[in-house]
């Protein structure tokens, strides 16, 4: 387990800090978070929180569409990626609110463990405009929505801890 979290610390590290991979998936943020979360309420580990930190601040900077309601599906046009490289071609900028509940429980957490008021502000604004945007027709979009969803309304409305 603690390979497998240092291995999710360094995805952060590459998408957030050294800017080493080529372009990031909110969403796939969302899922190396709730391994990490997972983690550090096993371990207490003290370099989980201010990675998350950074990370779903980087997120809504460069990728929250106010306007949408939704992040990006991927940080850059992917079609702008050289012909033949991995990743070429398979998505952009647009907004994908069907995602959004695997992004919001994230900024639930950072509100139970910092009780920063920001992450409520805009963890309400992910969670609604994925209960109203989202398309649920498929299993896989239905899924996504409420795979850990309701995590983001536990830790919204529990106190706030603090190690």
């Amino acid at each position: 387990i603690p390979t497998l979290a240092d291995a999710a610390l360094d995805h952060l590290n590459q998408w957030f800090v050294r800017r080493s991979a080529p372009y990031f998936k909110p969403f796939m943020v969302g899922l190396t978070a709730r391994s990490l979360i997972r983690y550090w309420e096993m371990t207490g580990d003290t370099r989980v929180i201010p990675a998350l930190k950074i990370a779903a601040e980087r997120i809504w900077v460069e990728t929250w569409l106010p306007d949408a309601g939704a992040f990006m599906y991927i940080n850059i046009d992917t079609k702008t990626l050289p012909v033949g490289s991995e990743g070429y071609d398979t998505g952009g900028k647009e907004p994908e609110p069907d995602l959004n509940m695997l992004i919001a429980p994230l900024y639930g957490f950072l509100y139970h463990v910092t009780g920063d008021p920001l992450y409520v502000e805009r963890g309400d604004q992910i969670f609604a405009n994925g209960v109203r945007r989202a398309w649920l027709g498929g299993a896989k979009q239905f899924n996504q929505q409420y795979f850990w969803s309701f995590d983001y309304l536990k830790w919204r409305d529990q106190p706030v801890v603090r190690r």
